[in-house]
């Protein structure tokens, strides 16, 4: 789980959350460790889709409505390592959000679908 974990602290967290285009933030995702650590995992099946949809709504017990998802970023690359995995279901479900909160993550999800 530290992969998961990785998303919401230090480099990542901040960086992830300076893009103001999707296509910049898919593109930033890929390049990270963060992206490649999580991969690694999913693929020797350390880390679950199900054990990522409970990180997911661990996070969004921080949301609060009209401020930006600061997790924003860690719900895109989840999104996309699953979706390099071969797992489409939380880009479609992502691409489906419609949220002033959260506005470069549903984009993302679009450009993955």
């Amino acid at each position: 789980m530290k992969e998961l974990i990785r998303l919401i602290i230090g480099d990542f967290y901040i960086n992830s959350n300076l893009h103001s285009t999707p296509s910049s933030l898919l593109s930033y995702i890929r390049q990270t460790e963060e992206y490649a650590n999580l991969k690694l995992a999913i693929e020797e099946a350390r880390i679950t889709y199900e054990d990522i949809i409970e990180f997911t709504e661990t996070l969004q017990e921080t949301w609060k409505r009209g401020y930006h998802f600061s997790h924003e970023g860690a719900i895109a690359a989840m999104a996309t390592v699953l979706y390099d995995c071969g797992d489409d279901r939380m880009a479609e479900e992502l691409a489906t959000y419609v949220c002033q909160e959260m506005p470069l993550a549903r984009r993302v999800g679009l450009l993955l679908i």
